[in-house]
């Protein structure tokens, strides 16, 4: 090991680093689930990203990883852990980042892995849901859960009225997915390419967020006049509600019992149809 100096020149590129940057990633992959043509990480995935870049062409190793139970329970997030490179990403973003503290390193050499305590599902420990490990998982070991074949049979089911809602984020968020310009508000494309889906109406949330401060205000103002515990602490992220709960259940006389804009409209919507 050489220590680092002042003006030291350091070669990052040579011949010898590039035949050792592909070694290990050779026996990354071969510890890892190479089944990249149903996966839906496959085009984004850094893994495969990297190894196409230093020339990985074919992994001479045997692939000997042991098959890991997929953990889908959770609401919201899958854990693949055959999928996984133990980058460690997640886990400094559950623990130092979101300060929850659910998935860590477990077991020691050839068995390390990231989980839970004692190998629980997600939704056996306190996760709340919040969805950043997914956001720093380079591979397809961590996954959002979706709900596409759900929606496509409501919206083919005749006898149901299929209602979307859009968040005002999402205007932006789409379009820029779509290669229009940055801020650029594409609500209009939005609403017709939903109509043409299938959808029978299609609101705005923010709809949602008027309700949501007026009935804020109101708790507010009743907490004042009644001279009751302040200050009143709200948000409209599900996940922020249940960190209160599990983290510090004494702060939750101080929290809203409102509902997010989502959720409040959500309920005017399937009262009114």
């Amino acid at each position: 090991f050489t220590p680092p100096k002042d003006g030291m020149e350091v070669w990052t590129n040579t011949d010898k680093l590039k035949k050792h940057r592909k070694m290990i990633l050779e026996l990354l992959l071969a510890n890892h689930d190479r089944d990249c043509t149903t996966c839906e990480k496959s085009g984004r995935c850094k893994l495969q990203e990297i190894a196409l870049k230093v020339g990985v062409k074919k992994v001479r190793f045997g692939q000997e990883k042991k098959e890991i139970p997929i953990d889908d329970m959770g609401p919201s997030v899958i854990r693949n852990p055959n999928k996984c490179i133990l980058c460690g990403d997640c886990v400094r973003a559950c623990q130092e980042i979101q300060g929850v503290g659910v998935l860590d390193f477990a077991y020691r050499g050839s068995n390390l892995q990231v989980t839970t305590a004692f190998n629980k599902s997600l939704q056996e420990v306190d996760c709340v849901n919040c969805g950043q490990c997914r956001v720093v998982c380079p591979t397809g070991a961590l996954m959002i859960k979706k709900d596409i074949d759900r929606a496509y049979k409501a919206l083919h089911d005749k006898n149901k009225r299929v209602i979307a809602q859009i968040a005002p984020a999402v205007r932006v968020a789409i379009g820029e997915d779509f290669g229009l310009q940055p801020g650029e508000i594409s609500m209009g494309k939005i609403v017709s390419a939903l109509r043409k889906l299938g959808f029978d109406q299609v609101f705005d949330t923010a709809v949602g967020a008027d309700l949501t401060v007026i009935e804020e205000a109101e708790e507010l103002m009743d907490r004042i006049q009644r001279k009751e515990k302040l200050p009143l602490f709200s948000s409209c992220c599900p996940a922020w509600f249940k960190y209160a709960e599990q983290k510090h259940p004494d702060l939750m006389e101080n929290v809203s019992s409102c509902l997010s804009p989502q959720q409040m409209f959500g309920a005017v919507i399937k009262e009114q149809y």
